[in-house]
């Protein structure tokens, strides 16, 4: 079986898992956006590839302090899938996920994970904006999921006609990814801003202590 009829063979696999293998991801302005479980890709993709048919690098994990005791994780990866013996990578991808110790991290790996699949077109649904659980409508606006764009997005507008401003996690996240890189802090004005400038950061290699 050829690599796409695989991904086509993966994205069928969780077709058929219905709605108990969708989930929804809460956004800012009332919007919903809507992912596959961790578990069910993880378990399609296992199923068609094979545990050993796949895998992924963790390249970096990084943590900051967020509200209520919960902290706000990072994590970059590299998706890699084998065609014969042959390793193939598509770039890293970037996860993010707040929540308590432990938690966080999982869930940023998690999702950086998903999106590294995604680059393979594997659970494309949702990152088209095309996924929803059989008991929502089908019709209204859908927000779709970045994986990695390659130019910056234009800042989202409150009703006021200002830009969202920067939360305060991503501001302390901001200050130690600089401060471990050896760069001056920047300067951000808008949570989109902050958001560019942490992938930004993020892709820039630790300064080595003498």
């Amino acid at each position: 079986m050829k690599i796409d009829e695989k991904i086509k063979k993966i994205n069928e696999i969780l077709d058929s898992y219905g709605d108990e293998a969708i989930q929804e991801e809460k956004r800012p302005g009332g919007l919903s956006l809507w992912g596959y479980k961790p578990q069910y890709l993880i378990d399609a993709v296992n199923e068609v590839l094979g545990p050993d048919g796949w895998g992924y690098k963790l390249i970096s994990i990084d943590t900051t302090p967020a509200d209520n005791n919960k902290i706000s994780a990072v994590a970059q990866v590299e998706v890699y899938i084998k065609i014969g013996e042959t390793i193939i990578c598509k770039g890293p991808q970037f996860g993010v996920s707040t929540n308590y110790k432990g938690d966080a991290e999982k869930g940023a790996l998690t999702d950086a994970i998903g999106k590294g699949l995604s680059l393979w077109g594997i659970g494309s649904k949702a990152y088209r904006g095309l996924l929803r659980p059989t008991s929502q409508p089908t019709t209204g606006p859908t927000q779709v999921q970045e994986t990695k764009p390659e130019k910056p997005e234009p800042q989202k507008e409150e009703k006021n006609g200002s830009p969202k401003p920067p939360s305060k996690p991503q501001l302390v996240l901001i200050k130690k990814l600089a401060f471990e890189r050896g760069v001056e802090v920047p300067k951000v004005e808008s949570k989109e801003e902050a958001d560019r400038e942490i992938r930004r950061l993020m892709g820039l290699p630790k300064k080595v202590n003498a």
